[in-house]
């Protein structure tokens, strides 16, 4: 594949944009694939002429063909003989899956520009996998829908299937059969132009004789208005539509969603929730829907209105968890599919398939090897709307035991607050050499995300310029002098522009008094719940997320040590990554909205007394480095609550397996 990429190299012209750069290179590619392959014989008449889409269409039709818009343009003297060196003598693309024009397309498009539209390609392994979990008859005329089709590459892969299943011996039956699929079956939509262009071309080349593609639609299923002859038509939706989160998104775009679908789109929620209800309206009753998508919604609070509509509107069948497995090349985001279908079912037993933590392997053709996942059925009704809980039932009765010895959440106590933006690193954290160069009441200890361990904050041996303190500069003297190189940066920060900051503060440095007084802090991205009891008023980055314990009858019987002791337990990161996001790797988020749900036995004194003995042994041993009795007195407090909870053999196996 590689060596085709290469080849369309020699096509890249730096006067063209890449908006035109694109289009000139899928031209040459298509114009090559209907030469090797016999589709047409000559091609220097073509160059000689507007070289244009509809031109090369024509050529091939024998007919004149006006399918595509696009400015006329004539070759350059330059250009000329490169796109026929290309075309006659590039590796040849006889016999090749039409879809090389596709890949071609996703190798040219940048970076940058697929993440402006969501643009991401799924790879054939899984859009395979996909269609095999619909167990769609392909003897039987249906239609299929590609909401946000891109290159086309699930109907192409649909096509592929009915071709390989439906017997059509002769070259007539083919062409026959050919014709139907793109009269009859298979339909897409997209608001980027070149990717509808390229849909059809895909799909065009699958057959020597050219055929009309009327069903192919360049718009914005969300936003433009849908033929009314298309609503609730179709036998299957499938694809993977655009992830866009709202920072990306358009404001006035945001706004006409949130009216469209604001019963799941609003607040942090993302473009490719709305693709939910969109896809259900468009199919019949029992048809079927199978997205993969991001799976942020599973747990997320601006997810909840999707995974109550999903829950409420369709019977849920399968759901393939990849469980933080990133492999979608260049989408930064924790995948799910999810296939539904248009019925309400209050009984349904989903099936789930959940894929190993951190799994390697060499191509995408592994990823659904029995040996890489788990797989078990969960009851539809057992989903609740604060987050789906996607565990086998070992797990939730695990769960089930957990929740009936606690009385209280974690939010009922707590307090919780995020740690310093100082909006300009290099100004504010001093190394430890630096800080005799300074007020000392200006000083504090510093840490970062890496300094916190189970029980433990090792010394970063840095501090924290805490300007915040100051009321006038001026009285500052080495401060400012100091802050003085970095002033006009200082000033250039969102805060500082708006009047809200002055030029040296701290862009947010919270309130001081969080800081001096005791504190739990965990790092709010990690691959273990890694929470440590502050008593040094330690100040702290962003990346830090601090629980403060509230002064109310729930706290009575809690304390700092107590409540360490029983985040750091492998029972309770069992219990939190239950319904944790995932993140990619072995990496959840801690973000305090979801830690804030975990819920929390009481104490007594008996208990209380114990637990700060626990603390206490761990904080010495850890000073003094006697790592094995340290991880002797943390198996005693996992023996402890593994015994209160009542947990079996089998369980306890279950919860150490993480």
């Amino acid at each position: 594949m590689k060596s085709f990429f290469q080849d369309v190299g020699i096509l890249y012209n730096s006067t063209l944009s890449d908006e035109d750069n694109s289009l000139f290179i899928i031209k040459g590619v298509f114009l090559k694939y209907l030469y090797d392959n016999e589709y047409i014989y000559e091609v220097k008449g073509i160059l000689r002429g507007p070289f244009t889409i509809d031109r090369i269409i024509s050529q091939w039709a024998k007919e004149e063909i006006h399918c595509f818009k696009e400015e006329e343009r004539f070759l350059d003297e330059e250009s000329y003989p490169l796109l026929l060196e290309y075309i006659k003598g590039g590796q040849t693309l006889k016999g090749i899956n039409s879809n090389i024009i596709g890949f071609i397309y996703e190798y040219i498009s940048s970076e940058i520009s697929k993440k402006r539209k969501g643009m991401f390609y799924t790879p054939s392994s899984i859009v395979k996998h996909m269609i095999d979990i619909l167990h769609v008859d392909f003897s039987r005329n249906h239609k299929v829908l590609d909401p946000a089709c891109g290159s086309g590459f699930f109907l192409s892969a649909w096509y592929d299937e009915i071709l390989s299943t439906v017997n059509a011996n002769s070259a007539e039956c083919r062409f026959k059969l050919h014709q139907f699929i793109l009269t009859n079956q298979l339909f897409g939509m997209d608001k980027d132009p070149m990717a509808v262009l390229i849909s059809k071309l895909i799909l065009h080349l699958k057959n020597p004789i050219f055929t009309p593609i009327h069903n192919f639609f360049c718009q914005d299923a969300l936003l433009d208005q849908i033929d009314p002859s298309l609503q609730s038509s179709f036998d299957y939706i499938i694809g993977n539509p655009p992830y866009i989160g709202h920072k990306m998104m358009d404001k006035d775009i945001s706004s006409v969603l949130k009216e469209q679908y604001g019963d799941v789109f609003y607040n942090k929620g993302d473009l490719s929730y709305c693709f939910f209800p969109l896809g259900i309206s468009l199919l019949k009753e029992e048809g079927q829907l199978i997205y993969i998508s991001s799976r942020y919604f599973l747990e997320s609070p601006s997810g909840t209105g999707l995974r109550k509509y999903i829950s409420s509107n369709t019977r849920i069948n399968k759901i393939v968890d990849f469980n933080g497995n990133r492999f979608i090349k260049g989408a930064k985001v924790d995948l799910v599919i999810i296939h539904l279908s248009k019925c309400i079912s209050d009984k349904n037993p989903m099936k789930v398939y959940k894929l190993k933590e951190d799994l390697k392997v060499k191509n995408y053709n592994e990823i659904f090897r029995p040996d890489n996942y788990k797989e078990f059925f969960i009851p539809q009704s057992n989903l609740q709307e604060d987050g789906w809980i996607l565990t086998e039932k070992i797990a939730q009765d695990i769960l089930k035991k957990i929740n009936a010895k606690t009385t209280m959440t974690l939010e009922e106590i707590c307090d919780s607050f995020q740690g310093i933006i100082t909006g300009c690193d290099k100004a504010f954290v001093l190394d430890d050499g630096d800080k005799d160069l300074f007020d000392k009441e200006l000083l504090v200890p510093w840490i970062k995300n890496k300094n916190i361990q189970k029980y433990e904050i090792t010394d970063s041996k840095r501090y924290l310029l805490y300007t915040d303190y100051i009321k006038d500069i001026s009285k500052y003297s080495k401060a400012e002098e100091y802050l003085n190189p970095f002033k006009e940066v200082l000033k250039n920060r969102r805060e500082c522009k708006s009047g809200i900051r002055k030029w040296y503060m701290l862009q947010w440095g919270r309130n001081p008094e969080n800081f001096t007084r005791p504190k739990i802090i965990f790092p709010y991205k990690a691959s273990s719940n890694r929470f440590a009891y502050d008593e040094n008023d330690l100040f702290f980055s962003a990346d830090i997320y601090a629980l403060v314990l509230k002064h109310n009858l729930f706290t009575e019987n809690i304390n700092y040590e107590y409540l360490v002791c029983l985040l750091n337990s492998s029972l309770y990161e069992f219990y939190f990554k239950s319904f944790a996001k995932k993140l990619g790797g072995k990496l959840y988020d801690y973000y305090p909205n979801t830690i804030m749900r975990l819920k929390i036995p009481n104490s007594n004194t008996k208990i209380r007394n114990k637990f700060k003995e626990y603390y206490d042994n761990i904080k010495y041993y850890t000073e003094i480095g006697e790592r094995e009795k340290v991880k002797k007195i943390m198996n005693k407090i996992d023996d402890g609550l593994y015994k209160y909870f009542g947990l079996s053999d089998k369980e306890i196996q279950t919860v150490k397996s993480i």
